[in-house]
């Protein structure tokens, strides 16, 4: 599955269009931004327009979605020659492209096969996690890979995937609060001791402050 992106300057309308194949779909975004943020976009339109007017200027959505790599390049070619008779539009190729180069079905197909190929080899795998564990005893890259990290799992659609959801807690008057995402967040701000709620939900405490498991019928 491939999906079509776009990247819109809310100030005029104009708008950069890539594909992707990530199972996340926000991280194409996320790189985009990362390099902008830091003034090493590739395309130097979309980085002067950011520079411009802003990084709250800026939104991104999910345009089609395509089951194929040839479908992908034809909807990108598609969507940019609409986009620079309409709205106008930050690429600078045509689309279909890889790497900065224009290529054709064929060797895209032939990197995705060599790709998959590469990484079907657990020496290349063993070799990869070596690599990262060296690059991360650098204190600066430690650093920034935790601040990234924190940004991510602040955002509603990554916690609701990567912290434990609880089925929910019954407050002394009887309110039930199902179900329960974050449970830190949810304690700090009912004045409870997370600790003494997770037992409460393992049934090894009756309650804590009156509250008491709310099970899911």
């Amino acid at each position: 599955m491939y999906y079509l992106y776009v990247i819109t300057n809310e100030q005029d309308g104009k708008v950069y269009i890539g594909v992707s194949c990530r199972k996340d779909r926000n991280r194409r975004w996320v790189e985009h931004k990362n390099k902008l943020q830091r003034n090493k976009h590739s395309n130097p339109h979309l980085q002067s327009a950011w520079t411009k007017y802003g990084p709250d200027s800026f939104s991104y959505h999910i345009k089609c979605e395509v089951d194929t790599l040839e479908e992908s390049v034809d909807a990108e070619i598609e969507l940019i020659s609409k986009a620079r008779e309409t709205v106008g539009c930050y690429n600078c190729r045509d689309g279909g492209e890889y790497g900065g180069k224009i290529t054709s079905k064929e060797i895209l197909l032939n990197i995705k096969k060599a790709n998959q190929k590469i990484w079907s080899s657990k020496k290349r795998r063993q070799k990869m996690s070596e690599t990262k564990k060296e690059q991360y005893k650098n204190p600066k890259l430690k650093e920034l890979v935790s601040d990234r990290t924190r940004e991510a799992m602040n955002r509603p659609e990554v916690k609701i995937k990567f912290v434990k959801k609880y089925d929910g807690f019954i407050d002394p008057t009887g309110n039930v609060y199902s179900p329960v995402i974050d449970l830190k967040a949810f304690s700090v701000t009912h004045g409870l001791h997370r600790g003494n709620m997770v037992l409460v939900d393992q049934g090894k405490r009756k309650s804590h402050k009156g509250w008491t498991k709310y099970v899911m019928a």
